[in-house]
């Protein structure tokens, strides 16, 4: 499995993996927390799409631990606005990126999406 997306709207969420699927992307849809963490065992995929639209921020903190403790290294963050040539876009340019040495790239992408 090249990505598991994470989001709890599934229209959007629907949408994404559809743009993927477009582009020969695989990937499966989760929209539960527990679900994220059982299809990242399961599947170890080589990239994370994290809808943070409609998401609480308690949801987003707990899924950036599970990030961080399963050691995810790549990571696409999405809100608004919700553009799907963007996301291909970045989807593609993260998949064939090198995997990172250590979470550092992830964690500043975490801080700057947060605003932090």
């Amino acid at each position: 499995m090249d990505v598991v997306i994470y989001s709890i709207n599934k229209i959007r969420g629907g949408i994404t993996q559809k743009i993927l699927e477009r582009s020969s992307i695989k990937s499966i849809l989760t929209s539960r927390i527990y679900e994220l963490k059982d299809a990242i065992l399961k599947y170890k995929p080589n990239l994370l799409v994290i809808d943070s639209k409609d998401t609480i921020k308690n949801e987003i903190n707990l899924v950036n631990q599970m990030v961080i403790e399963m050691g995810i290294n790549k990571v696409l963050w999405l809100s608004d606005p919700f553009v799907p040539e963007m996301i291909i876009s970045e989807v593609k340019e993260l998949l064939s990126q090198e995997e990172p040495a250590n979470n550092d790239s992830m964690y500043e992408n975490l801080k700057q999406f947060l605003n932090l």
